[in-house]
C-alpha cells in the first residue's frame, strides 16, 4: 500500500507544488509518517493553518509540500486553507482514489470506480484500460464499455465482444468482476435483445433467427437489423465462420426448424443461407423441377449465381454444377439437329459449336463422381447417359460415317504437316520453341485449357484445330508432330519417320537430332524435375524443345482407372500449367500445345450392339478396340476400309475402322475409353500458341455502379454493372461492397460478388446488391458517407480499395422495418 501510494504522489507532484492529504480519522497516518519522497516536505495540519500558509507561499516559493490532516477535509466556509486547497491538489488514500489518479480521471468518478472495484483490482487491467481512455470525452458509459473489452481482451467493439463472449465463453470472466448485466445491457440497447435471464444460447438462438427470418419473413425476426448484419460478418469471417456453422446447425435442430422451413417455398429461400438445410431444400427442388422438365439451365445457372458467394456453396458445389451441367447438357442436344453435308461441314460444326456437348458432359461426369450427394443426380445421371449416347454421340458419328472416306482429301489442317507448317518458321527465324504434346487432349478440352492458360495474366492464346492421323493411336500421332517427309507403319505395328523407328523418348531424340541440330525431346516430368537454373540450362542448349506429357491416355488406359479419365483431365491442366511456367521462367517466349489423338469416353459400359467382330479377316497385324491394321482385309457393315495411301500414310497395310462409335471385341476389361477411330472426338484435336505478354496487357474485368446520390432509407439496393465482359485479356474479379462512415466505420452488412459473366450484353452483366443500415448509421444523417469496393486477392486477406464513392446519407429516422 504505501508503495502504491509513494508512487501515486511523486506522478502527482510532476504536476503540483503542494499537495493536501485528508485522512479519515487518521486511519492512514502511520503510512503518512513512514513515507517519504525526495525532495517534499511533510506537514501536518494542527491548528497551524498561519504558519503553513505564510511558509509555502513566502518562505519557501519553490518547495515541493505534501500537507497532511488526520480529519476530514472541512467545509469550505470552516477551512483557513480553503485558497491553497482550491489551488492546488487535494489527495485521498483509499482504493477509488489511487485509482482515479492512476488512470487522470477527475474526482467525479470516485463513486463509479468504488462501484467496479474489482475490476480496479488488477494492474494489468488498468494499464489496458488507460492506454484506451479520451480523458475529456469518455463518460462512464464508455469507460464501462470499455472495461468489458479489457476484461474480455478485445477491442472496444460490440462486435468483437459478442465473438469473444460466444466463441472464446468469456462470460465467466465477465461476471467474476460484476460486469456481466453491464455487458447484456450493452447487448440490449445494440441489438433489442430483451430477456428476464439472458443467456449465451437463448441470444445465439435469436441472432440466427434474425438472419434467417430476414429472408423469409420480416415481420418474424426477434432481434433488429443490426443483428443481421453482425450474424453476417460472422458468416464470412475466416476466424470464426466454422463456430458458426456449428451454431447454425445447433440452433436449427434445437429450435426443430425442420418444420418452419418445410412450409416456406424454395424461391423464398434463393438469397436465405442462415442454415445448410436451405440449400439442401433447393437442390431438391432443383432435382424436382429438372425431373418434371419446368426448370430452364439458365434458370439454374442465376440460381447459383445468387448462391456461389454464400457460406454453404462450396460444400454443395458439385451438386449444383451437376444439375447446371447435365440440364444445359439435355437441352442442347434437344434443340440441334446435327445435320452434316459433308467431311469439312462436320468439322466446322464441331469446332464451332458441338464440342460444347463433350465438354458438359465432361463436367457433368465429373460433378457426378466428386460429389457426396451423387443419389440426388441420379436420375439426371441416367437421363444424360442415355440422351448423350443416343442423341448426340452416335448420332452425330452416324451422320458423320457418311463422310469419312474424304478423309484425305479435304483441305483442314493435317496432323502431319504440323512440322513443317509451324516449327519450320521457327527455324528459319532463329527462335526458340517448346512444343508441349499431351496424350490424348481432344479438342474441347484443348479448348478449356485455352481459356485457363489465357486467364494466366502472362500469356495469350491463340487457339486453332488440326485433324489427327489415322489411325488416332498415340505412337503415330507423335510421330506425324515430328519432322518427316515419309510416314509408315510397318508390318510389326510400329510407326517410322523416315524409315526411323519413332516409338519411345529416345527415338524421338534421334529423329530431331537428325533434323534439327539443337533439337530435343524430353518428357514432362523428367522437365519439371529440372531446378530453375537447370531448365535455363537445358533451354539455351535447344531452339526446338518437344515436351511429350501423358495423364489423360495413361490414365484412360488402364482398365482400373478409366472412369477416372475426365478428373485426369483437370490434372493434366494443373501439369500442363506448370510445364508452361517453367517455360516462361527458362525464357521461353514461344510455346505451342497440341495433341497426338483425341478420345471417347462414355461413363456406361459399352453393350453387346456396339461391339464388332473382325476375326477370320485376312491377315491381322495389330488390332485394338477401333482400328485394325493387317493385309487383305474386308470391310463389312461394321467396319469402314482404308488404303494406307488414303490415309495419308505410306506402305502397302491396309487399316479397318469400325463405323461411327463401334468398338471392336478384344480381351480384357476397359472399353469405356478408347481412341484410334474416326469420330469426331478422336479425330479433331487442338492446336495452342501461346506467347508471354508485356508487362501491364492483362486487366480485370471493370465494375461500374449506377450512381444514387443519396439514401434516404436504412435499407438500399444498388446496381452494379461489368463493363466489359471476361475474355483471353478481360480477367474477373471478386469485389467485397459495403457502405462505410467517412471515418472508416462500417455502416451496413458487406458483400462479396465475384463479376465474371462472359455475356455480350451489358443488361446481363448487371448485379443488384442489398444493403442494410446499422441502427449506428442514424448517427450520420446528413452527411456523406462512402460506397467502398475492396478488391478481394485469392490466397491472401488483403483487401485494398478497387474504388469509393461519396453518397449522401438522410435516412429520416431509423425503422427495423424500412426498406424490406
Amino acid at each position: 500500500m504505501l508503495d502504491k501510494i509513494k508512487s501515486t504522489l511523486i506522478q502527482l507532484f510532476d504536476k503540483y507544488r503542494i499537495i493536501f492529504w485528508f485522512d479519515n480519522n487518521g486511519e492512514v497516518i502511520d503510512l503518512f509518517n513512514e513515507l517519504e519522497i525526495a525532495n517534499v516536505e511533510k506537514i501536518i495540519i494542527n491548528n497551524n493553518e498561519f504558519n503553513i500558509k505564510y511558509r509555502v507561499l513566502y518562505q519557501e516559493k519553490n518547495q515541493k509540500f505534501l500537507i497532511y490532516s488526520k480529519n476530514h477535509l472541512p467545509e469550505n466556509e470552516e477551512n483557513m486553507l480553503l485558497d491553497l486547497v482550491l489551488a492546488n491538489y487535494v489527495f485521498y488514500a483509499d482504493t477509488a482514489s489511487i485509482v482515479i489518479t492512476e488512470l487522470g480521471l477527475n474526482p467525479g468518478f470516485r463513486a463509479f470506480v468504488d462501484k467496479y472495484k474489482k475490476f480496479f483490482k488488477s494492474q494489468k487491467r488498468k494499464e489496458h484500460l488507460k492506454n484506451l481512455l479520451e480523458l475529456n470525452n469518455d463518460t462512464e458509459t464508455d469507460i464501462l464499455f470499455k472495461m468489458i473489452a479489457v476484461t474480455l481482451k478485445c477491442e472496444p467493439d460490440i462486435e468483437d465482444m459478442i465473438f469473444k463472449v460466444i466463441i472464446d465463453n468469456k462470460l465467466e470472466e465477465l461476471k467474476k468482476l460484476e460486469l456481466e448485466k453491464d455487458f447484456w445491457n450493452f447487448v440490449k440497447n445494440r441489438f433489442n435483445y430483451i430477456s428476464n435471464i439472458p443467456t449465451i444460447n437463448d441470444f445465439v438462438y435469436k441472432l440466427i433467427l434474425t438472419h434467417f427470418y430476414y429472408f423469409v419473413d420480416i415481420s418474424k425476426q426477434p432481434l433488429n437489423r443490426d443483428a443481421f448484419i453482425f450474424v453476417k460478418s460472422w458468416m464470412d469471417s475466416k476466424t470464426y465462420s466454422e463456430m458458426y456453422i456449428e451454431y447454425s446447425n445447433k440452433t436449427f435442430n434445437d429450435l426443430n426448424l425442420e418444420t418452419v422451413l418445410s412450409e416456406i417455398s424454395a424461391e423464398k429461400l434463393i438469397e436465405c443461407d442462415t442454415f445448410e438445410n436451405c440449400d439442401k431444400k433447393i437442390l431438391l427442388d432443383l432435382r424436382d423441377k429438372i425431373s418434371n422438365n419446368t426448370i430452364s439451365y439458365k434458370e439454374i445457372e442465376n440460381i447459383i449465381e445468387t448462391r456461389k458467394n454464400k457460406l454453404w456453396f462450396d460444400k454443395y458445389k458439385y451438386l449444383y454444377d451437376g444439375f447446371y451441367f447435365g440440364t444445359r447438357l439435355i437441352q442442347s442436344i434437344e434443340k440441334e439437329e446435327f445435320k452434316i453435308s459433308n467431311f469439312e461441314s462436320a468439322v466446322r460444326s464441331y469446332t464451332k459449336n458441338w464440342h460444347n456437348i463433350d465438354w458438359l458432359y465432361r463436367r457433368f461426369i465429373v460433378c457426378y463422381h466428386k460429389t457426396n450427394h451423387s443419389d440426388i443426380l441420379k436420375e439426371l445421371y441416367d437421363n444424360v447417359e442415355k440422351i448423350y449416347f443416343n442423341r448426340f454421340l452416335k448420332e452425330v458419328n452416324d451422320n458423320f460415317q457418311n463422310f469419312i472416306k474424304s478423309y484425305g482429301d479435304v483441305g483442314s489442317f493435317y496432323q502431319r504437316s504440323f512440322f513443317s507448317k509451324e516449327i519450320k518458321k521457327y527455324i528459319k527465324n532463329n527462335k526458340k520453341v517448346f512444343i508441349i504434346i499431351s496424350d490424348a487432349l481432344r479438342y474441347e478440352c484443348g479448348l478449356e485449357l485455352s481459356k485457363i492458360i489465357s486467364y494466366l495474366k502472362r500469356f495469350e492464346v491463340e487457339m486453332s484445330f488440326m485433324l489427327a492421323s489415322v489411325p488416332t493411336f498415340t505412337q503415330l500421332g507423335m510421330a506425324a508432330l515430328l519432322p518427316h517427309e515419309k510416314l509408315e507403319i510397318k508390318e510389326n505395328g510400329n510407326v517410322y519417320c523416315d524409315e526411323v523407328l519413332s516409338a519411345g523418348i529416345n527415338q524421338r531424340n534421334n529423329i530431331l537430332k537428325k533434323n534439327i541440330e539443337q533439337g530435343a525431346a524430353i518428357q514432362a516430368e523428367d522437365f519439371l524435375n529440372l531446378n530453375n537454373s537447370e531448365a535455363r540450362e537445358f533451354a539455351k542448349k535447344h531452339n526446338v524443345i518437344y515436351i511429350f506429357h501423358n495423364e489423360i491416355d495413361a490414365t484412360g488406359d488402364n482398365s482400373k482407372n478409366e472412369n477416372n479419365v475426365f478428373e485426369a483431365v483437370d490434372s493434366a491442366f494443373a501439369t500442363i500449367e506448370q510445364i508452361i511456367k517453367k517455360i516462361a521462367n527458362a525464357n521461353g517466349n514461344n510455346i505451342i500445345l497440341t495433341a497426338d489423338h483425341g478420345f471417347l469416353y462414355t461413363e456406361s459400359p459399352t453393350k453387346d450392339t456396339e461391339f464388332c467382330s473382325v476375326d477370320n479377316n485376312g491377315e491381322i497385324l495389330k488390332k485394338n478396340r477401333r482400328f485394325v491394321i493387317g493385309k487383305n482385309l474386308k470391310q463389312d457393315i461394321c467396319t469402314e476400309k482404308f488404303t494406307a495411301s488414303q490415309l495419308r500414310l505410306e506402305g502397302n497395310l491396309e487399316f479397318l475402322i469400325p463405323k461411327s462409335i463401334n468398338k471392336i471385341r478384344i480381351q480384357g476389361s476397359g472399353n469405356r475409353f478408347v481412341h484410334g477411330g474416326m469420330s469426331l472426338q478422336e479425330l479433331i484435336i487442338p492446336l495452342l500458341k501461346i506467347k508471354r505478354k508485356r508487362t501491364g496487357e492483362i486487366e480485370f474485368v471493370k465494375v461500374n455502379w449506377i450512381p444514387v446520390d443519396t439514401i434516404t432509407t436504412s435499407s438500399v439496393t444498388l446496381s452494379f454493372y461489368q463493363a466489359d465482359a471476361v475474355g483471353e485479356k478481360k480477367h474477373p474479379i471478386t469485389l467485397k461492397i459495403g457502405l462505410y462512415s467517412e471515418d472508416g466505420k462500417i455502416l451496413t452488412n458487406e458483400e462479396i460478388i465475384t463479376f465474371d459473366s462472359s455475356d455480350d450484353s451489358v443488361r446481363n452483366r448487371e448485379k443488384k446488391v442489398k444493403f442494410s443500415f446499422k441502427k449506428e448509421a442514424s448517427k450520420y444523417y446528413g452527411k456523406d458517407i462512402k460506397l467502398v469496393l475492396k478488391k478481394v486477392i485469392e490466397g491472401t486477406t488483403e483487401t485494398p480499395v478497387y474504388a469509393e464513392h461519396k453518397i449522401k446519407y438522410k435516412a429520416a429516422f431509423f425503422d427495423d422495418f424500412d426498406g424490406f
